[in-house]
């Protein structure tokens, strides 16, 4: 593909490029027991099986829903999470099995 001379290869760029935010557009997966106090993400995927992945179902805890943390226990463990406006609470080898991807947080807060 050939650039423009002059004033509009000024404005030429790839439509896969990044902006000058800094994004790299890859997005940041981790598992559940580690994302930070107070911030959110979304469920990609559950590795858990039989009975503790129907348990997971049950309380809301589905790939592509919306989770966040909201406090833990004074050892850490378990670790209460707000999903679809109810409290869970969760221990760490349970959250360990949950791949989440964490949201974005523009601006000034975290």
């Amino acid at each position: 593909m050939k650039r423009k001379a002059g004033r509009e290869a000024f404005f030429y760029r790839k439509a896969s490029a990044p902006l000058l935010t800094g994004d790299t557009g890859k997005k940041k997966t981790m598992t559940l027991d580690k994302l930070e106090r107070g911030r959110s993400a979304t469920i990609v995927q559950i590795f858990s099986e039989n009975a503790e992945r129907r348990r997971l179902f049950d309380l809301g805890i589905l790939p592509g829903t919306r989770i966040e943390s909201v406090m833990a226990s004074p050892l850490g463990d378990p670790v209460a999470y707000r999903v679809r406006n109810s409290v869970v609470a969760l221990r760490r080898e349970q959250a360990n099995l949950i791949e989440v991807e964490e949201e974005r947080h523009e601006g000034f807060y975290r």
